[in-house]
C-alpha cells in the first residue's frame, strides 16, 4: 500500500516536472499553463535557468516503458469521465515533445491511447500495442 502511494506521488511529481519543463521551454504558452493549473490541477513551476531545466530532464523517466506509463497516467487521469477537452488534448500533445517525440508521433500516441483508455485497456496492454510510438 505504501509503495502504491509512493509510486502515485512520484508519478504526480514527474508529471508536474514534465509540464514545467514544457512551459519553461516555451512549448506550452502562458494561457495554456493557466488552463492546466485550473482545469487539470497540475502545478506548474516556471524555470528560467537553462541548467536547472537540464537537471530536471534527468529526473524524468529514461526507459521507454516508464515514459509510456507516465504518458498513460497523464492522459487517463484527465479522462475520468471518458473524454478530454480538445484544448487539453492539444496541450498534452505539445507537452510530450519534451520527451523528444515529433508532433506526428505525439498526435498518433494520444489518439490511439484515448481509444485504448475508452476501451478499458490497461497500461500494460496499451504499452504492448503502442510502445513503439515512444521511441
Amino acid at each position: 500500500m505504501l509503495r502504491l502511494f509512493f509510486n502515485k506521488f512520484r508519478e504526480k511529481e514527474q508529471i508536474e516536472t514534465l509540464v514545467s519543463i514544457a512551459v519553461s521551454q516555451g512549448i506550452v504558452s502562458a494561457s495554456d499553463q493557466a488552463y492546466l493549473e485550473e482545469q487539470a490541477h497540475i502545478k506548474v513551476k516556471r524555470i528560467s535557468d537553462v541548467n536547472r531545466i537540464e537537471e530536471l530532464k534527468q529526473e524524468l523517466p529514461i526507459e521507454k516503458e516508464q515514459r509510456f506509463q507516465l504518458i498513460y497516467t497523464l492522459l487517463s487521469n484527465r479522462m475520468k469521465r471518458g473524454a478530454i477537452s480538445l484544448r487539453l488534448e492539444n496541450i498534452l500533445k505539445n507537452v510530450l515533445r519534451v520527451f523528444g517525440l515529433s508532433r506526428e508521433r505525439s498526435n498518433e500516441l494520444v489518439e490511439y491511447l484515448k481509444i485504448n483508455i475508452r476501451n478499458g485497456l490497461s497500461k500494460e496492454e496499451s504499452y504492448k500495442r503502442l510502445g513503439y510510438l515512444v521511441d
